[in-house]
């Protein structure tokens, strides 16, 4: 009797805890809608002097304001072989998407027949909830906190940029 009540207490919390990310995950997603249904910005601005983690060459920053409020960030890093390009999006002043889009090409610089890999990640409160990855590359993924850090490292330098 007591191992019923037990796993019916724990499938109960199990259920809640799903219900709750499932919740958050909705409306994390109807936040990226509305942010990219953003078809006019109040301020846009680009930051020419960003210096991603590999230096490389043109590299491109833009940070969009709806009502002096950040809301997203778009980095695209240009290289030989690839183009990188990384949006960040916001819910209450806190990361909640990155959106990441590799496209490798087969000679330098060129884009005919590149192919293009995405991967989705969703965070609540600095936790990776949810992760779609469109290829698996073979590598030991981080940890999903060392994740989080990772982008929000990236984000706080743009922000510091930004500010000059």
């Amino acid at each position: 009797m007591t191992k019923t009540i037990s796993l019916i207490i724990l499938f109960a919390f199990g259920a809640i805890s799903y219900a709750q990310i499932d919740t958050s995950l909705l409306q994390i997603k109807k936040n990226y809608t509305r942010i990219n249904s953003i078809k006019t910005w109040t301020k846009v601005k680009d930051i020419n002097d960003y210096k991603a983690y590999d230096e490389g060459f043109d590299n491109s920053v833009t940070l969009f304001y709806n009502a002096n409020k950040l809301e997203k960030i778009k980095v695209i890093l240009y290289r030989e072989m690839f183009k990188k390009e990384t949006r960040y999006y916001f819910l209450n002043n806190e990361l909640s998407v990155v959106i990441d889009i590799l496209t490798s090409y087969q000679k330098p610089y060129q884009a005919k027949n590149a192919k293009i890999q995405t991967d989705k990640l969703y965070f609540k409160k600095g936790k990776l909830i949810d992760l779609i990855k469109e290829q698996d590359s073979g590598l030991d993924m981080p940890s999903e906190e060392e994740v989080y850090d990772l982008f929000q490292e990236e984000v706080i330098k743009i922000k510091k940029l930004s500010e000059r």
